[in-house]
């Protein structure tokens, strides 16, 4: 009397709880060959009665759907393996006697893909037989074969998972980079009417804002304190607005160009990778910028730039530029200092 039975559990399992075992020739048709057949089926079975049928494919080494070195283990115990195409669920036959149908999803629908619509013990080893008849035989040079090819893969997915890296597309990253365009954008929007010939670069009162955020008392006896009323030294020499703080000054004008034009070229090589980070990069860039921009008494910019530089100050005499604040009110000029801080959060 045959019987047929439906497990919901891992069949190996099943199997591996039936006495005398190693009595029964045992054939296995598995979409997987894994380590469980080794740790769970095969102690328990006469190798020389095993017969495994599975679909012997790159593509399912290549995804670790079935390991490549367990049929090489399988392959050393004298155990055969065949191949055949479009296996999707588990069977084990005990010597036609005992037939253990098992999926790795708990449903009777298993068992009628499994077998093609049929339930009958008569049906099922007619499409046992015929999958048989279809199959052939794995041999070692095979798998050889395969395992060359695995290495070729391998070294692609390594080399493909680097240029997706370095192109930063991952899919979860794609509204960041978005929106890192969207402020680089408004960045350029903002700045590039500074350069047109129809648009005043600076007026009086933006020039007297830029020195007023920036200027300091810094040899003030008391500390170094703000010195806002500097703003009034602001002076007009042709088209450039300057300060003289002493015998040396600044060409406000300049350090604003210059400023705009590297604020226009670094967000230029801004993506994903680098973003955090810009406003010091940019801090570091412009605080050059404003050192080009230092004028001697004739009203000339030094070769080079101003050493007179201290904690971060341009001093000229007892009083200074602060360079971070006299940056900022550069940001703020040109109305680009939020989406600055929008691109460094991201």
């Amino acid at each position: 009397m045959h019987k047929t039975k439906i497990y919901t559990e891992n069949i190996f399992s099943v199997a591996k709880s039936i006495e005398n075992l190693e009595d029964y020739n045992v054939t296995i048709f598995t979409s997987t060959v894994n380590s469980q057949l080794i740790e769970n089926l095969i102690p328990n079975c006469n190798s020389k009665n095993i017969t495994i049928y599975t679909e012997f494919s790159l593509k399912n080494f290549a995804t670790n759907q079935s390991s490549l070195t367990v049929i090489e283990q399988l392959l050393d115990m004298g155990i055969s393996v065949r191949h055949i195409t479009g296996i999707k669920s588990n069977l084990i036959i005990l010597d036609d006697d005992i037939i253990i149908i098992g999926s790795n999803q708990t449903s009777e629908i298993n068992l009628s893909y499994l077998t093609n619509g049929f339930s009958k013990h008569n049906d099922i080893n007619r499409n046992v037989s015929d999958w048989k008849r279809k199959s052939f035989p794995i041999a070692i040079e095979a798998t050889n074969y395969v395992r060359e090819h695995l290495a070729q893969i391998d070294k692609e997915l390594q080399n493909y998972t680097t240029l997706i890296k370095s192109l930063d597309i991952y899919p979860v990253d794609i509204d960041k980079i978005k929106k890192i365009d969207e402020e680089i954008e408004n960045i350029r929007r903002e700045i590039e009417p500074f350069f047109s010939d129809d648009f005043e670069f600076l007026s009086r009162n933006e020039a007297r804002d830029l020195i007023s955020s920036s200027a300091w008392w810094y040899k003030h006896p008391s500390g170094p304190c703000r010195a806002s009323g500097d703003s009034s030294r602001v002076y007009k020499t042709g088209s450039l607005w300057e300060i003289k703080l002493g015998a040396n000054g600044l060409n406000i004008t300049g350090a604003v160009r210059k400023c705009l034009k590297s604020i226009l070229r670094e967000i230029e090589n801004v993506n994903l990778s680098n973003n955090t980070g810009i406003l010091f990069r940019l801090g570091n860039s412009l605080k050059y910028d404003i050192l080009g921009s230092v004028i001697n008494y004739d009203g000339d910019e030094y070769e080079g730039y101003y050493s007179g530089l201290e904690n971060g100050h341009i001093l000229f005499g007892s009083h200074s530029i602060k360079i971070r604040d006299f940056i900022y009110a550069v940001y703020d000029l040109a109305e680009i200092t939020e989406s600055l801080k929008i691109i460094e959060s991201i």
